[in-house]
């Protein structure tokens, strides 16, 4: 089965901001760290809009994980701002940008919620 892929408006950034998630995830998977993608992201692969913009990827990781996850990253050579009082790193490269926050900070019941499951047909 061929694979479709549809791209938002920005596609050329999309597709580098993809690459530079999947180095991150990747990094997560490796420290067992799960992340769970939402933001403009989730609402561009539900929607399938190609007139949208991602101009970010957000992530979420549980908050207890944060800081062990911005000296991971930092020891990997990613440029990261770690925001305590926020519960948020953000990781910026080339301009690119991932969001990553803590769950239970933003969304107060998100961490009793089933959509820990990845959807089998998202291939970060």
């Amino acid at each position: 089965m061929n694979k479709e892929y549809i791209y938002p408006k920005n596609k050329r950034y999309f597709k580098n901001l993809i690459y530079l998630t999947q180095k991150i995830i990747k990094i997560c998977h490796k420290n067992k760290i799960y992340p769970i993608i939402y933001g403009s992201f989730a609402h561009f692969y539900h929607t399938k809009d190609k007139e949208l913009y991602v101009n970010d990827i957000d992530m979420l990781v549980p908050k207890k994980k944060l800081y062990k996850l911005s000296e991971i990253l930092k020891k990997n050579r990613f440029k990261t701002i770690y925001l305590p009082e926020w519960k948020t790193i953000s990781v910026e490269k080339n301009k690119l940008r991932v969001e990553i926050d803590g769950i239970g900070f933003w969304y107060k019941d998100l961490d009793k919620s089933p959509i820990f499951k990845y959807p089998e047909d998202i291939d970060f």
